[in-house]
């Protein structure tokens, strides 16, 4: 599988129920915790995995070959594991430039309460990069899930 993230730890007694519930339901309630997170990794793995083991295709118009589907089913992979893992990344690696210290790295709560943070300028510059994470976001959400919509009864092997 492409991303291993959502995997539920067989070793931990507090997610046995949690494993029962994904084998039972399809998801539990860990699950749900992230659950945008948990449907993109499915989807990440689902459609990359239909398109490495696909043996046909929904032969249409817009789908007149088996590559040119199989490249789709890819191309929304992509999609959903660039907004599971890359955008968490992104969001993370800007928050840091902008304000580098955590809670931990003052030596009392007043410390850190009356901290300057940053300069205006970083929080400009992260406000500029989320704008610009946001606007990719936007674009892979929308064709991520306009795939889906117009393709859903097609999703199968």
């Amino acid at each position: 599988m492409r991303y291993e993230g959502h995997g539920l730890d067989k070793t931990k007694p507090e997610f046995a129920q949690a494993i029962e519930e994904r084998t039972k339901y399809g998801v539990s309630t860990v699950d749900t915790w992230g659950f945008d997170s948990y449907l993109l990794a499915v989807l990440t793995n689902g459609l990359q995995k239909l398109a490495d083991e696909a043996h046909g295709w929904p032969a249409s118009p817009e789908w007149p070959t088996f590559e040119g589907w199989c490249d789709a089913l890819k191309t929304a992979s992509d999609d959903a594991y660039w907004l599971l893992v890359t955008v968490d990344e992104l969001e993370n690696k800007a928050y840091s430039k902008a304000y580098p210290k955590e809670p931990e790295d003052f030596k009392s709560i007043e410390d850190y309460l009356n901290a300057e943070a940053v300069s205006p300028q970083a929080v400009l510059e992260w406000k500029k990069e989320l704008r610009e994470i946001n606007g990719e976001r936007e674009v892979r959400k929308d064709r991520l899930f306009t795939f889906i919509s117009k393709n859903l009864w097609a999703l199968w092997d």
